[in-house]
């Protein structure tokens, strides 16, 4: 009985983990994404606010890179 509650824990423990993940998302190589953000860039991608929202995808922690600019403006 107290192995069947164990394997019972485990699925549920593996259906809940993989149930909140998205499709797989085709990854780019690091050239790639340094072009993307470099074209980004170049055609004033981040002088809207929409821009700098869609700009935090090339960011791992984004949230920190508009405050980072925030301070620096600041000054």
């Amino acid at each position: 009985m107290e192995r069947l509650v164990i394997v019972a824990a485990a699925l549920a423990v593996v259906a809940f983990g993989t149930a909140g993940q998205g499709p797989a998302r085709q990854q780019e190589s690091p050239t790639e994404v340094v072009e993307s953000f470099w074209k980004f860039e170049t055609e004033g991608g981040r002088l809207t606010p929409e821009g700098w929202s869609k700009g935090g995808s090339f960011f791992v922690r984004p949230h920190l890179a508009a405050q980072q600019e925030e301070n620096f403006r600041r000054l």
